[in-house]
């Protein structure tokens, strides 16, 4: 079993005053409360603009050597309930490392298969209890909650068709993008890969530089659309190029500037110094010019 991260909740207890809140599950079943950076504002990424959590969505993306998953409202059984009789819903986080033999690739993406396949409420739920004795008003069992993920064996590692698609939500949609994660890696790009939304609009996932997104709000099928994201890399470098040789042009004309009024100033004694002596030169010619006046007389 390769180590996660973190992994962190968003839950409550029965009591009014245990309300939801963000957790990290320790390994000790501890809990600290943290929000989870990704989802922090702070953080620049602001995942929570495509999604309402109070409905069930799955966020997969990347940054940098890490990757993200945000699953929210995952159903819990009817047992569990706040103090006003409401059915409490779980939301759950993980960051994978990503790591030389893959291993954390495949196990985010048996993550997001199993949310996709609406299978992960239950795992959740087992390990995530309400517990009046708790801090929080629950406990979370994160043995339990680190074995989710681990049937990746079955999938493989074919390289991705890095083109997008949007479309609509439907059950056939969500198998053919499950059979794309049990079969094809993880495009190796930054920022959103998957987005499975009821906030956003299937017209707003077209401005949205996704992998593969799902509205909720939406019954149309599968819309293939140019790599956005490829699109503006190619874009920056072109522009980071441009500023490269922008920069050394300045350069190079701060530097012939530079040696232009050093010599300037070397060759200025130079230059002055026969128009010191053109006084001396005027008496000569005057002389001369008087000497043949004599001689002509």
């Amino acid at each position: 079993m390769s180590s996660t991260t973190n992994i962190h909740i968003q839950s409550r207890g029965y009591k009014q005053e245990n309300d939801y809140r963000w957790v990290k599950v320790m390994p000790q079943d501890d809990l600290k409360f943290e929000m989870p950076f990704f989802i922090d504002s702070r953080s620049g990424f602001k995942l929570l603009d495509f999604v309402e959590t109070q409905r069930p969505s799955v966020i997969l993306a990347c940054q940098k050597d890490y990757f993200f998953l945000l699953v929210t409202a995952l159903e819990t059984d009817s047992a569990r309930l706040d103090w006003a009789n409401r059915p409490i819903r779980n939301s759950i986080a993980w960051t994978f490392k990503k790591d030389e033999e893959g291993i954390n690739e495949k196990r985010i993406r048996a993550i997001a298969i199993l949310a996709l396949q609406n299978k992960l409420s239950t795992k959740v739920h087992q390990a995530i209890k309400n517990d009046n004795a708790k801090d929080y008003g629950f406990s979370a069992d994160f043995s339990l909650l680190n074995t989710i993920g681990d049937s990746y064996d079955e999938l493989k590692d074919l390289a991705p068709n890095l083109k997008s698609w949007i479309s609509g939500d439907a059950e056939d949609i969500r198998q053919k993008l499950c059979d794309e994660l049990k079969t094809y890696s993880l495009p190796r790009r930054n920022g959103l890969l998957i987005l499975v939304t009821t906030l956003k609009s299937k017209d707003f996932l077209r401005q949205v530089p996704v992998w593969r997104g799902i509205s909720c709000r939406s019954t149309e099928g599968i819309e293939w659309l140019e790599d956005i994201e490829l699109e503006k890399i190619a874009s920056s470098q072109k522009k980071t190029g441009f500023r490269k040789k922008g920069a050394f042009i300045a350069m190079l004309l701060i530097v012939m500037l530079s040696l232009v009024l050093l010599i300037g100033l070397y060759l200025k004694p130079i230059i002055l110094k026969p128009i010191k002596e053109l006084p001396n030169q005027q008496e000569d010619t005057t002389q001369i010019h008087m000497e043949e006046t004599q001689a002509m007389k």
